[in-house]
């Protein structure tokens, strides 16, 4: 005859446990202005009504500075009804506002093997960032703008390397002392954080050009000076823009196409309509490490502008930081979101 294995079950039959569901949820998500204070991630177990189980549940936060540490409540926890709901909180309070993505991963076991192990395991943030993550903005800025500038010919301001060439384009300058005015024009689209982008800046003098294909490093400050009125609320969609008036850069790109240059600059929006905006100090280094553009050298560590004046009333400072003779230097809000790739670099990346 047939022995039905449900007759002696026992000895016969074995039981497959039915897995449980874990989803989670961050008290933060999305894109977020501002701060986030104490976030904390739910954790939402399902299992089978009337099986019991006991669960372990452990959490992280992972973004920058992190990672942090959290603490579950209840874990361990003993139910065989559902859904059974369980908070993870950091273990140290934190208000974060640092820009970044910021991602919850949780890890839940089931103990007692009432249950299958392959819903066991690690959840990862990243994977879920509808639910799992936020991203920190800040209230950034960029500085937008060119023009020229008028080099007067008593300043020595190229140096003698076979790449430069004269305004007529007969060779190099050979340290010679111009008896016209050089003219240096440039345009530029720098951001104050170089993770954000595009970040442009292009020099010509002399039949010269500098581009720039990766900002280093870049410092904006507001020197206290009210001489930037900034775009008011009925012209400028993101709002009053920046009271920021002064940028110092750093950055590797192209002279004269050819990889492995260099440029240190410092900027100032000086007011509208631009007329006192200055380049007040401007290096540039070919790929051999020679300086081919020098323009006022002893003032790369200046942060302050305020002494400038205005435009009506330029002061005294003329005579060390070069005014714009065409064109202005802007401060604009930065949009709400995430403005632009960061630049793509096609220069291999130069280590100094």
């Amino acid at each position: 005859g047939t022995l039905l294995g449900i007759e002696d079950s026992r000895n016969e039959c074995f039981t497959i446990p039915e897995n449980y569901i874990v989803s989670t949820l961050s008290s933060d998500i999305g894109i977020i202005n501002g701060t986030v204070s104490d976030p904390t991630d739910t954790v939402t177990i399902t299992g089978i009504e009337g099986t019991e189980g006991t669960w372990t549940t452990d959490a992280v936060l992972s973004g920058p500075g992190g990672p942090y540490a959290a603490t579950c409540l209840d874990s361990p926890a003993t139910t065989d009804t559902f859904d059974l709901i369980v908070t993870c909180s950091l273990d140290v309070p934190t208000e974060f506002t640092t820009p970044g993505q910021y991602c919850w991963d949780v890890t839940v076991a089931e103990t007692t093997d009432a249950y299958g192990p392959d819903a066991d395991g690690t959840f990862l943030g990243i994977e879920d960032e509808d639910n799992e993550c936020f991203i920190i903005l800040t209230s950034e800025q960029y500085f937008v703008g060119g023009g020229r500038i008028d080099v007067p010919s008593s300043a020595n301001l190229v140096i003698d390397n076979s790449n430069v060439k004269t305004s007529n384009g007969k060779g190099p300058v050979n340290n010679e002392k111009k008896s016209e005015t050089m003219i240096v024009t440039h345009g530029f689209e720098l951001h104050c954080n170089p993770l954000s982008g595009p970040n442009n800046l292009e020099v010509n003098w002399l039949g010269n050009q500098f581009h720039l294909e990766e900002l280093e490093s870049a410092e904006c400050v507001d020197d206290g000076s009210v001489n930037e009125p900034p775009p008011s609320n009925s012209t400028k969609k993101n709002g009053p823009g920046p009271t920021t008036d002064v940028y110092y850069g750093e950055g590797y790109g192209r002279f004269n196409g050819e990889c492995g240059a260099r440029a240190e600059w410092v900027f100032d929006d000086n007011g509208e309509p631009g007329k006192a905006d200055h380049i007040i100090s401007l290096l540039v280094w070919d790929a051999n490490n020679q300086l081919v553009l020098n323009i006022a050298p002893s003032e790369i560590t200046v942060r302050d502008t305020s002494s400038a004046g205005t435009w009506k009333d330029p002061g005294v400072d003329l005579n060390k930081w070069y005014v714009l003779q065409t064109g202005n230097h802007q401060w604009v809000p930065h949009p709400s979101e995430v403005h632009g790739p960061t630049q793509t670099n096609p220069c291999p990346e130069v280590t100094p």
